[in-house]
Order: C-alpha cells, then sequence, then structure tokens
C-alpha cells in the first residue's frame, strides 16, 4: 500500500467516526427512592393514574440552548393527568452526544420522571 492509500482509508475511518452517535442511560431514583415521606388517610386523595414528563437540554459546542430541571419534568407529569401531586416517582437521565462523548459538537440531556398522580381531595 502507498501512503496515499492509507491516508485516504484514515479519513474515510475518521468520517465514519464522526457519523456515529452515543447514549447513555442511568436511573436517577428506584421507585419511590425519595427520603421525604408524607402521611395521608387514603381517604384525603384519589389516584388519577400514572402520570410520565421529560424535560430536555440541549447544548451546541459546550453551551446550553434550554434548561432542563426535574421540576419541570415533575410538573408536566402531574398536569397530565390534572393532578396536584406526584407520589411512588421513578427518574431517569438520558444523554446522547454526537458524534462521541469526549468530542461533540452537539449533546442533549434529558430526564424523565414517572409516578401516581394523586388529586387531593377538599
Amino acid at each position: 500500500m502507498n501512503l496515499k492509500r492509507i491516508a485516504v482509508l484514515i479519513v474515510l475511518a475518521g468520517m465514519l467516526m464522526m457519523l456515529t452517535s452515543c447514549s447513555l442511560y442511568t436511573p436517577l431514583s428506584q421507585p419511590s427512592g425519595s427520603a421525604l415521606q408524607l402521611k395521608m388517610d387514603k381517604q384525603d386523595y384519589t389516584i388519577l393514574g400514572v402520570g410520565s414528563g421529560t424535560a430536555c437540554s440541549s447544548f451546541f459546542f459546550g453551551f446550553p440552548s434550554g434548561e432542563q430541571t426535574y421540576q419541570q419534568a415533575v410538573n408536566q407529569a402531574v398536569q397530565s393527568r390534572n393532578g396536584d401531586l406526584l407520589i411512588q416517582t421513578s427518574a431517569d437521565l438520558e444523554q446522547n452526544y454526537f458524534p462521541l462523548p469526549f468530542f461533540y459538537f452537539w449533546s442533549q440531556s434529558c430526564v424523565t420522571v414517572q409516578g401516581l398522580v394523586i388529586k387531593l381531595n377538599a
């Protein structure tokens, strides 16, 4: 092989690497993983069903373009069932990088919250 052919192969391999991306998934908590506990009688609330919410933020060359907060995801989950509170929750974090986690142009971080949505009885 001559040097020109090797250089072309290296450039092609680098271009193929640039077309790949990476995703990382991390559970943030176990179901009902909160240390805070509120004791309520079952007649004080009504379970509306399972609610889910997601909040994401993106980064271009390391600069944020949007704000993701855990509380935004919780609020979205509660509003999905028109409830008041979210109980028995779990949360997950998903991070996507393009092209690679240690050398990226674009990345996105999303937190997803699930749990039982309840409505407080007046």
